[in-house]
């Protein structure tokens, strides 16, 4: 199985696509104030009811959307404390029929041209990522966030856990951020999984989600190839 990152398009056809603004959600100050997290879905299915797009450059922001995309990024007032995404109901439809990690849709209307378009607001678990990982096999390094060693020596081991490698991290490699993969090497049981949170690698899509997302014709995101291969424990050795 080979990952690839998904991340929100840069451009669609040559425009630079809105964010999603949620400055007229019903119950925001509820909502928006970290009633969810990495580890905790919200307690009641909330409704996102009404959101808005809003122009990314500042010379347009007063200017009406030209467009919704079916993968959004957030820009204005938004929801805190936990991954959420807002998509369309063609790009929920289509994850449907794939594996998701540990994950919940709530209720969204999007206002656009005067009208409410149904669209979804996607939630992953985002600290389920820890038990994907075969920490046996899984060798991590002192780089940062981005990849750099700024000027450091390679370092490199193995532990038993994400937070014994933030210890290590802030006791020998400068400081918690200074941590990264070396070597990423999954559990077997994992291995069907298309769609998944990774800290420090970004939002994974398996290739065969990648292609349905490319062959659909769906808008607002694009992929990247990672740093280093996602691996599984049952086809290394060591």
């Amino acid at each position: 199985m080979k990952y690839y990152r998904i991340d929100t398009a840069e451009s669609v056809n040559g425009e630079v696509p809105p964010g999603i603004d949620g400055r007229n959600v019903k119950d925001k100050e509820k909502l928006f104030n970290r009633a969810c997290g990495p580890d905790l879905f919200f307690e009641e299915s909330p409704v996102f009811d009404y959101l808005v797009p809003l122009n990314f450059q500042e010379e347009d922001a007063e200017k009406e959307a030209t467009m919704v995309c079916d993968y959004n990024y957030w820009w204005g007032e938004a929801p805190m404390g936990g991954w959420l995404t807002p998509v369309s109901e063609k790009l929920r439809v289509l994850l449907s029929n794939f594996n998701l990690g540990e994950h919940r849709f709530y209720d969204a209307w999007v206002l656009f041209k005067k009208e409410k378009q149904r669209h979804w607001i996607l939630q992953f678990l985002s600290n389920t990522y820890e038990s994907y990982i075969n920490f046996d096999k899984t060798i991590f390094n002192n780089r940062n966030t981005s990849g750099k060693l700024g000027g450091r020596e390679l370092q490199t081991g193995r532990f038993g856990s994400i937070e014994e490698v933030k210890a290590h991290a802030r006791s020998n490699w400068g400081k918690g951020i200074y941590w990264n993969y070396e070597r990423v090497v999954m559990k077997p049981e994992f291995r069907e999984l298309d769609f998944i949170p990774f800290f420090k690698l970004g939002d994974l899509v398996s290739e065969r989600l990648k292609a349905a997302l490319e062959e659909s014709g769906l808008t607002g995101f694009e992929f990247h190839e990672l740093p280093l291969p996602v691996e599984f424990s049952d086809e290394v050795d060591h």
